[in-house]
């Protein structure tokens, strides 16, 4: 064997005359260097001829073997750079088979143990590398797959691969063509069990990559690493896999549809996180659209509606998502898609369901429409027609020009019948003040055979009309308005409605009385009961002629002052003292949130108030309370303000075309900042986070407008339509 020494420090040419000799001089070579230190110059070369050697001398994936040694020897040393260049490959050896978790487990373990101290953010590539070895050599879901396709599918090998996610859709299945046998299902548990105990090792590495490197598993090569970390993390914290899956949603799909192999994995995942708790199903509806606009399949992204026994949480945030409208910003296939897979079975719980908007309902009623002209439509679809009229009905009312719609659906084949029952079942309830046109469409209903023509004749009557109301019933509406609000405090409100728990607000409350409150409070709780200031509601009773706007006018008004009481500002004294600050722009602030969570939560108990119609209530409301000769100048901007935020707002939501920043509204409201000096004006959304999205430049004659809006005039319906009309131009609302 040659001196080192004649080599005089080419440590590569010494390493590949190591690799020549017979296995106990190589060693000898190996180690010397390893011991000086001299490999680090030549480290690839070194670890393969170690990787050679260990193959040789059959000690691969053994605590004994070459690269064990060299992983003990970087064991307290500083994360270099050079060590990203072969780190990856000494992961590698460490875990390739035959390693087992017995054998090299001890070794990995304390090798990511010194990786995680030493890890900052800019290694967080390195990391990710060493992932991808575990990703190549221990995940069933990336490598046994393939393998998978060439067996029957037989229940052993199912619990085998569904216990790892790694089952392959039915269609791939029903290719397999070799027969399986008990030694392959064997086999395969065994390296199963392999691989699990070893990728155990490494779920600190996913921790830290996921909480510091989260910039990597954007990156869309990395695809494959993420099924090997929601393999990692399966039983993670409800935190990790809430992480997980949004830098999952995040990945562009692959050609090919790479996850469309692990679809069951990353719906297992997400069920587990509902399962766990912690996870709104407002989160999983945004992973499920940007799944989508990430080029997942429409099928993929409603996969749970298909597997109700095994993802119940998860199919039921979808269908809590498409009621509430969270996916109409979804185009293409995706509405087609997630509707008929709705509409192909039975509505679980009928009375349960509600549309928050009209749009929703729309496209439902369409795409079912679409669905009855099929030649073999689904069976279920009579049942969802009735549900789709009763929310129809509820959420528009019973205004003729916005029932058409509903002659259409009646119209569709098969339909009539359950669009004529909704409609003696709503015309029925306290949906309908009985008047002598609905007691007549009742009749209609009842005595007509034939649905269709039916409900054509019951559209031509004005169901919406009703009768006056006079200043001699004003006790008599203060005592129907007093049964209203007695049903919304005892609804369930299971969930915070734009950040109000009014379940726990209103949790000791069981009755509620109008009275004469003193220290110009509006509402006060006291004990069980809350007690309202009456002389408002009169004066609302005796001045708002229409029944449905009276009864949603004040509703808005008793919720207002609701959210006041959360918002700490209850009392009057409140009021005050915030003023002392000089905090006008905060009270526009509380003033404007409690108008938002008071127009949602009116929607939430009465469906057919849609969000913009109350919007639109609010405003023309406000001038009700106009700035008189009392209020200070940062009062009337404060007001004229909260004004113009108001309608600006409903004229956002009721647009024809919604503005290209809309989505940034998201839960909360628009609002806008105004120069009383003339220049600029803008449009900012609440968020969070709040965000500038549109601006424009007035003249001095539209300041002025606009900043005496709440000044006291008497024209109030067409200053309304000066404002709306002004705001719209400047902000191309159509």
């Amino acid at each position: 064997m040659l001196s080192p020494e004649l080599f005089q420090g080419n440590v590569a040419a010494h390493l590949h005359y190591a690799a020549s000799l017979p296995a106990a001089e190589a060693l000898s070579i190996l180690r010397g260097r390893l011991k000086d230190g001299s490999w680090r110059a030549e480290a690839k070369h070194w670890i393969q001829a170690a990787c050679g050697l260990d193959e040789r001398t059959q000690k691969q994936g053994t605590s004994v073997s070459l690269i064990a040694e060299c992983a003990h020897h970087l064991l307290g040393e500083e994360l270099s750079v050079d060590l990203h260049d072969f780190l990856p490959r000494v992961f590698e050896e460490l875990i390739k088979a035959p390693a087992t978790a017995a054998a090299t487990g001890p070794v990995v373990a304390r090798m990511v143990e010194w990786l995680i101290g030493n890890a900052r953010a800019g290694n967080a590539a390195l990391v990710a590398d060493i992932l991808d070895t575990a990703t190549r050599q221990l995940s069933m879901s990336a490598d046994m797959l393939k393998r998978l396709q060439n067996l029957q599918t037989d229940r052993q090998t199912v619990e085998i691969f569904q216990a790892f996610g790694a089952l392959v859709a039915a269609e791939e299945q029903k290719t397999a063509s070799a027969p399986s046998d008990e030694s392959t299902r064997s086999a395969l548990f065994d390296e199963k069990t392999r691989r699990s105990e070893l990728l155990r090792f490494f779920r600190p590495l996913a921790r830290w990559l996921l909480e510091k490197g989260a910039a990597e598993l954007r990156r869309a090569e990395r695809a494959d690493l993420l099924v090997t970390m929601l393999e990692c993390l399966a039983d993670g914290t409800t935190a990790e896999l809430q992480l997980l899956l949004r830098s999952i949603s995040f990945q562009p799909q692959k050609q090919g549809g790479f996850w469309r192999k692990h679809v069951g994995l990353f719906w297992r995942s997400a069920e587990r996180m509902l399962e766990a708790g912690g996870s709104s199903w407002t989160l999983l509806c945004e992973l499920v659209a940007s799944m989508y606009r990430g080029n997942w399949f429409a099928e993929d992204c409603v996969h749970p509606l298909t597997h109700s026994e095994t993802l119940p949480r998860a199919r039921d945030a979808i269908l809590r998502g498409l009621f509430a409208g969270h996916f109409d910003s979804l185009k293409d296939r995706f509405p087609a898609v997630a509707w008929s897979t709705v509409f192909s079975r039975p509505p679980e719980n009928p009375e349960a369901i509600r549309f928050s908007h009209g749009s929703t309902l729309e496209q439902a009623r369409t795409i079912l429409s679409q669905l009855a002209a099929q030649k073999e439509p689904p069976e279920a679809l009579a049942s969802w027609a009735h549900v789709l009229t009763c929310e129809w009905i509820q959420v528009h009312g019973l205004r003729t020009e916005l029932l058409t719609p509903l002659q259409q659906l009646a119209e569709s084949p098969g339909m009539g019948s359950a669009v004529a029952t909704a409609f003696q079942k709503l015309l029925a309830d306290a949906v309908a003040v009985q008047t002598p046109e609905v007691q007549l469409a009742r009749r209609i209903l009842e005595d007509s055979p034939e649905a269709t023509s039916a409900v054509r004749a019951v559209l031509c009557l004005d169901l919406h009309r009703r009768p006056a109301a006079t200043p001699s019933g004003t006790d008599n509406r203060l005592g129907l308005l007093l049964e209203e609000f007695h049903r919304i405090i005892h609804l369930p409100w299971s969930e915070p409605v734009f950040g109000l728990d009014l379940g726990r607000l209103l949790s000791n409350i069981q009755d509620i009385r109008f009275t004469a409150l003193e220290g110009e409070d509006l509402v006060q709780k006291q004990e069980r009961r809350l007690a309202l200031h009456e002389p408002p509601y009169r004066q609302m009773a005796e001045i708002i002629q229409d029944g449905e706007e009276f009864l949603a006018n004040a509703t808005l008004y008793f919720l207002h002052e609701l959210v006041h009481l959360e918002q700490g500002i209850g009392a009057k004294s409140s009021v005050d003292r915030l003023r002392e600050t000089g905090g006008e722009s905060t009270l526009m602030h509380l003033d404007l949130s409690a108008d938002h969570a008071a127009a949602k939560l009116a929607h939430q108990a009465v469906p057919r108030w849609t969000l913009s119609w109350l919007k639109d209530l609010q405003g023309r409301s406000l001038l009700g309370y106009p700035v008189g000769r009392g209020h200070t100048a940062a009062s009337r901007g404060r007001k004229a303000s909260r004004l113009l935020s108001l309608r600006l707002d409903y004229l956002v939501r009721a647009a024809s075309k919604a503005p290209s920043w809309s989505e940034k509204i998201r839960d909360g409201y628009v609002f806008t900042e105004i120069n009383p000096g003339g220049g600029a004006m803008l449009l900012l959304v609440s968020g969070p986070p709040v965000s500038l999205v549109a601006s424009t430049s007035l003249n001095d004659g539209q300041t002025a407008h606009l900043t005496s809006a709440m000044d006291e005039r008497e024209d109030t319906t067409a200053r309304i339509d000066e404002i709306d009309y002004l705001l719209r131009s400047s902000f191309r609302l159509n």
